[in-house]
Order: C-alpha cells, then structure tokens, then sequence
C-alpha cells in the first residue's frame, strides 16, 4: 500500500464523494479504504505490532527435549552439530533452510536457562592517567630475620598502562605508611590512584592526592557480576 494512494482516497472523501467512489478513484478496495479512515492515520504511521505469542507451529516441537537435555549436558554444542544429528536421525523431517530456527530457539532457551556469564567491562588506560595500590599481609609467609618472626605489610602500586610497578615495607596500614610509599612512587602522577579497602585513612589519603600533584582518589570494593 502506497501512502500517495491513501492520499488520494481521504482527498476524495473530504469533498464528500462516498467511499466506494473515493476508493475507485485512489485505486484500492473499499476495505483497505476503511481501515484507514478508521485509523486516520497513512501506511508508513501505522506501527505493526509484534505478536507476543507463536504465529506457527514450531518444527522442533518433537524433537526439543532431546535437544534440551543435550544443551543441559554440554551448553557449548552448536545448533549445526545438534542439526546435523536430526538429519540422521529423522530423515525427512528437516530441512536444510530450518537450522536458522533452531539456532534462534537455542538461543533463547541459553538466554533463559543456560550458565551465565561473565561480565567483561572494557578499561581503556592512558600513560599517565591512573595508578592502583594495596596493602597486603605478609603474616602468612611466615619471613624471620635471625629466626625472628618478622611481620609486615608489603605497600604495591603499579601504573595501569604501563604495569610499571613498585613495593614497600610497611609496619602497618596508616595514612603515614600510604603518605611515605605513594610520595616516593607516584611522582608526577596528574590523575585519580586507586586503593582497596584502605577505609580508616580515605579522609586523609583524599587530602593527600588531591593537593601538590592534581591526582584524585578512589577505593576500589571487591564484588563478582555476573549476567542472567
């Protein structure tokens, strides 16, 4: 259906021709006539609504438990693969042209019920821009000097684009351990350091990065994300 023809018809029906004369004269049934001035609307304002159930009776319907318990088994085999075993098993019963269907069935059915996925978001680093650190116990090595235990923390940076990277000892996880080890590593560092879990010295660390150099803080909180 052509809007001109559309056009046509409700400029007839305006100067007050019936429609079975408005219809002739645009070329199109008195039906399609009707619909649209029902609607009041042209063929390309009409939006087609998407149907929310089945419009035909799905090929696989047979066959979609054997697939399924093959996907709960190993949710890494390719539609193809499982395709090409209903062709040997079902001769006639597929065609070649039907495998888009099932690869679009697979899909959803992985959508809905298969594992799920890692969520991957893409970091972007720039030289310069970006320095991560942490405070980790050393407790657990069990280090002695002269066969006395020696306890401390080990203070990590490492710039994020380069992974260039530096240590320190610490004796404890303070806002003047942080001050001494990122004063000797970050140099000209111009942008945010992040840290993890650092809480009791945040306020002061703050204080510390965001004077003299330009760089700005941030405390990174370990979490998992996965997709459904």
């Amino acid at each position: 259906m052509q809007p001109c023809e559309v056009r046509i018809y409700l400029k007839e029906r305006s100067k007050g021709r019936p429609q079975e004369v408005a219809a002739a004269r645009a070329g199109i049934s008195i039906r399609t006539a009707r619909k649209y001035e029902q609607a009041g609307q042209l063929p390309s304002q009409m939006v087609r609504k998407e149907p929310t159930h089945r419009t035909r009776k799905d090929p696989f319907e047979l066959d979609w438990s054997w697939v399924r318990s093959h996907l709960e088994r190993d949710p890494a085999l390719q539609a193809k693969t499982l395709f090409g075993l209903l062709l040997l098993d079902h001769p006639g019963r597929y065609q070649e042209g039907q495998l888009r269907t099932l690869q679009r069935r697979i899909e959803t059915w992985r959508a809905m019920f298969g594992p799920d996925r890692n969520v991957v978001f893409e970091q972007v680093h720039v030289p310069g821009r970006m320095a991560q650190s942490d405070f980790t116990e050393m407790r657990e090595l069990g280090i002695t000097i002269a066969g006395i235990e020696f306890p401390h923390l080990l203070y990590h940076m490492v710039l994020t684009y380069s992974n260039h990277e530096f240590a320190k000892i610490c004796f404890s996880e303070s806002f003047e351990s942080l001050a001494k080890a990122s004063s000797r590593d970050c140099g000209s560092l111009a942008a945010p350091q992040s840290t993890t879990g650092l809480t009791t010295s945040q306020p002061r660390y703050s204080a510390l990065t965001t004077t003299g150099d330009g760089t700005s803080p941030s405390v990174t909180r370990a979490s998992c994300a996965t997709m459904e």
